[in-house]
Formats: structure tokens, C-alpha cells, sequence
């Protein structure tokens, strides 16, 4: 089954409480809330791509954070929140450095 990719701009309360679960919590109810929030134009949907997105942007490892920033972390650099047999998250840029704090979720 392939995964399918997603970026979700987001508020820095947000932020601040996916980076204030425990290091071996569980944050995916916070990453679910996101998800639901869904509203256009805050998510941009990569569908399949998101791997080869990531691979053209760093040195095509994943989760790794090869390459340069800030491009590196476009997918699935910066700061991994959870991963699952069936789910990622990840907290790729804080607003400063793009304009708006960004998560990306892949679910199969």
C-alpha cells in the first residue's frame, strides 16, 4: 500500500504542544486535530510524491537530514514527532524561517 503525503500549516499553539509531548509520547490525537482543522489554502497535499520530493530536496535518506537547509527539511527533516507501522509526523519549519510553522503527516 503506498503512503500518502501532506503538509499542514499551523498555529504556534500548535506547535508549541506537539513540542511539549515527552520525547516516547504519543502525539498523533494533537497531529489528528491538525488533520481535521483541514482548511484551504493551509494544506498542500503531496499524495505519493512526498518521497521523491524529499529525495530531489536532501540527500534522499528517510528521516535523515542531509543536505541544505533549509531545503532538507521541506518532507521529513526537522523534528520527528511520531512514526508508526502506518503514520508519520513531523515538524518541519517553524514560521520564521518559511512564513508559517509546517507539519507533515504520511498515511497509508
Amino acid at each position: 500500500m503506498s503512503c500518502r503525503g501532506v503538509l499542514f500549516a499551523t498555529t504556534d499553539e500548535t506547535v508549541a504542544a506537539l513540542l511539549a509531548v515527552p520525547y516516547d509520547g504519543d502525539p498523533t490525537e494533537i497531529l489528528e486535530e491538525v488533520e481535521e482543522a483541514w482548511e484551504q489554502p493551509f494544506v498542500s497535499e503531496t499524495d505519493q510524491a512526498w518521497e521523491a520530493i524529499h529525495g530531489a530536496l536532501s540527500d534522499a535518506i528517510l528521516g535523515g537530514d542531509g543536505g541544505e537547509a533549509p531545503l532538507h527539511r521541506a518532507i521529513l527533516g526537522g523534528q520527528h514527532l511520531c512514526k508508526g507501522d502506518d503514520y508519520i509526523g513531523s515538524f518541519v519549519q517553524r514560521a520564521a524561517e518559511v512564513g508559517r510553522a509546517v507539519v507533515f503527516t504520511v498515511d497509508q
